[in-house]
């Protein structure tokens, strides 16, 4: 069988290697989550476990996108910029929530005229700001989709 063909991978080296993000970058591990393109609920189960239990294996493609994330490619994020409408959007979505704009720009570690800005549709944001939005997004609707089950 080849190791292509392996579709889980213990978890412990991934927890060491998100712990060694975290401390050399200062970001939260949602944050990184998002710059990995892995879920963030995978994330936070890797570092603190499932129901009180140790996650015990992971997908290898996802392992595999975390392996790709270094603290350098973490830094170029903050001055990476991609297409703003999603995080546009995402804003907007917060907004109609009720957040108001200096909380979200407490949360995102921006100015309130940053965020006033980008929800008004800038084309470019950066791929760090765009992190933070999507984790201030999934907080949100986490609780409000629990209580509507």
């Amino acid at each position: 069988m080849s190791t292509s063909s392996v579709a889980w991978v213990q978890p412990a080296p991934f927890r060491a290697l998100l712990g060694h993000l975290e401390a050399s970058t200062g970001l939260e591990p949602a944050v990184l989550a998002v710059l990995a393109g892995v879920p963030t609920g995978l994330v936070l189960s890797l570092l603190h476990g499932h129901g009180g239990r140790p996650l015990r294996r992971m997908h290898r493609e996802c392992a595999e996108r975390l392996l790709k994330l270094t603290p350098e490619k973490v830094q170029r994020a903050v001055a990476t910029h991609c297409d703003g409408a999603v995080t546009t959007r995402r804003l907007r979505r917060l907004i109609e929530l009720g957040l108001r704009l200096d909380d979200i720009a407490t949360h995102v570690q921006v100015s309130s005229a940053e965020v006033r800005s980008l929800a008004s549709g800038r084309a470019f944001v950066s791929r760090l700001v765009m992190a933070r939005v999507a984790v201030l997004l999934e907080s949100v609707e986490r609780p409000l989709a629990s209580r509507a089950a």
